[in-house]
């Protein structure tokens, strides 16, 4: 069930922000921020760029089973990487009201887009479709963003009731700028079932606990 936390709150500078070639003022963007089922429409109609990726597992857990998936690499707008990422409504906001909300909403957002991203696999590809379809549709399937491609250095900070994180720090608070962004299908193991990666397998409560995975 989702709690009460409701303390969410932005510290920032009054500058506004240039991302490429879109200047916008975050403090009002993100102290407008609308409903999730919004933001995902935003996204639906500004996903650019789609770039396939299927994967076989590299580290040995993985291999051991044969784990494979299929992930996908793709743009939006800043404004809506800002909404979907820092925005209290958006789909850190989720799971800052509960895990189990978080991940459903990630579940929601993914299966909004299924459609677009199972069309820019090739026919010839190693990972069949069916087999993508398998991986992108289990609920362990995850939305985040490319965190090479992100601006770290930005104006806001998250003011809320997320801890520091034992390895990261207060990485959840910061509120990162960018336009680049992915879905991790799930791995699926040589007998064709969804496999959870152990260093996983506590990704939703740490979303919620620390505002970060």
């Amino acid at each position: 069930m989702p709690c009460t936390r409701n303390n969410w709150q932005y510290l920032h500078s009054k500058e506004k922000k240039q991302i490429g070639y879109t200047a916008y003022d975050r403090q009002e963007l993100l102290s407008t921020c609308p409903v999730f089922e919004q933001i995902l429409d935003l996204v639906h109609s500004e996903i650019s760029n789609i770039e396939y990726i299927p994967e076989q597992g590299d580290c040995q857990e993985l291999k051991d089973l044969g784990c494979k998936r299929a992930s996908w690499f793709f743009d939006v707008k800043p404004t809506t990487f800002d909404l979907l990422f820092n925005g209290i409504n958006g789909l850190r906001g989720q799971y800052y009201l509960g895990s189990d909300l978080g991940i459903c909403k990630n579940h929601e957002l993914i299966l909004m887009l299924k459609h677009k991203l199972l069309e820019t696999i090739s026919d010839n590809a190693w990972l069949t479709q069916i087999e993508s379809e398998i991986s992108l549709n289990h609920l362990w399937a995850r939305f985040w963003i490319d965190e090479a491609q992100a601006h770290w250095d930005d104006d806001v900070e998250i003011n809320n009731a997320w801890i520091p994180h034992p390895e990261l720090g207060y990485i959840g608070k910061e509120a990162p700028t960018g336009t680049r962004v992915y879905i991790n299908g799930a791995w699926i193991n040589s007998q064709g079932k969804a496999y959870l990666f152990s260093k996983k397998k506590n990704r939703s409560y740490d979303i919620f606990k620390y505002g970060f995975s």
